[in-house]
């Protein structure tokens, strides 16, 4: 009997000491309660360096929690992320509606201006309803170019333009081998998909592929090499529904601006994308467009985005 009792005080007191070495490895919490939930969280007890995302949205007000997600009273790295929206990136799009969202936030009315998540999701840079049409209608899978198909299924009841819904884009169903390939190699650059290997492809999904150029950074002043992830890495050769990559390496900004098959005018010596293209135009209206058309200020002519 004794044997045992002596056991139990070694076993118990074992388990006081791993108790103990386990808080002396824990981080003092640093708490911060932002005033838009008033409910404390301790993610700055470890992110403490990281720079402010933006202006819009200082950390006293929206902490960190209630973008990202998270376990907010954890202290263990493991435990604090397990609930993270998104990962890394709360703005991806399967999760934005409920990290970006919200009616004084960014799924707020269109009088309001705050209609970002609705305009963003039924986009072009979104959908590539355009994209799909063209090439579906090239190879017989469908009569007409009205968009039909989506990367993801979109429903918008109060567009302006006759297209309330668009069905999700699989290109495994289509008979058509060229279709098939088209889905494999060339739809890499619509917002939610993840980049191809490489610093030139160097973009996140969501908003941020656009709005993020560097760690926990937002911005709205896009450099035109931020939309060059996309636009300007190489080109799909339609016959054989491949990706080409670019082949050169420019010293100059203006070469690295276009690619060498490219038509450029003086301005663009200095000026990015967004200080021609718009808002409306990168993000969308908040309707379903089979394409939008671009009017170009500098040059005066029209192109498309497909």
């Amino acid at each position: 009997m004794r044997r045992l009792l002596l056991l139990s005080s070694f076993f118990l007191l074992l388990a006081i000491l791993f108790v103990w070495w386990n808080d002396s490895r824990q981080p003092n919490p640093i708490a911060l309660t932002p005033t838009l939930s008033g409910e404390t969280e301790y993610c700055t007890t470890c992110h403490a360096d990281l720079p402010e995302i933006s202006a819009s949205h200082p950390v006293e007000t929206f902490g960190c929690v209630s973008c990202h997600g998270g376990e907010r009273l954890a202290l263990n790295a493991d435990l604090a992320h397990s609930t993270m929206r998104g990962g890394a990136n709360p703005s991806d799009l399967s999760v934005a509606e409920i990290s970006c969202g919200g009616s004084n936030c960014h799924s707020g009315s269109e009088a309001d201006d705050r209609h970002h998540i609705q305009r963003v999701m039924t986009s072009v840079q979104s959908t590539y309803a355009g994209a799909i049409a063209n090439i579906r209608y090239t190879f017989g899978a469908q009569t007409d170019l009205n968009a039909h198909l989506g990367i993801q299924a979109v429903v918008d009841e109060q567009t302006k333009t006759g297209i309330t819904i668009l069905e999700p884009f699989i290109p495994s169903s289509d008979a058509n081998p060229f279709i098939q390939k088209f889905g494999e190699e060339c739809l890499t650059c619509h917002l939610h998909a993840e980049p191809r290997e490489g610093d030139a492809y160097a973009r996140a999904t969501g908003c941020a592929a656009c709005h993020s150029t560097e760690q926990h950074k937002l911005t709205t002043a896009i450099p035109y090499t931020q939309c060059n992830a996309c636009h300007n890495r190489g080109n799909y050769d339609l016959r054989t529904m491949t990706f080409i990559e670019r082949t050169d390496t420019p010293t100059k900004r203006i070469d690295d601006y276009y690619q060498p098959i490219a038509q450029f005018t003086q301005c663009e010596y200095t000026l990015d994308c967004v200080d021609c293209h718009t808002r409306s135009e990168a993000m969308g209206d908040g309707d379903l467009h089979n394409n939008q058309k671009i009017f170009n200020t500098c040059n005066a002519k029209h192109a498309t985005v497909r």
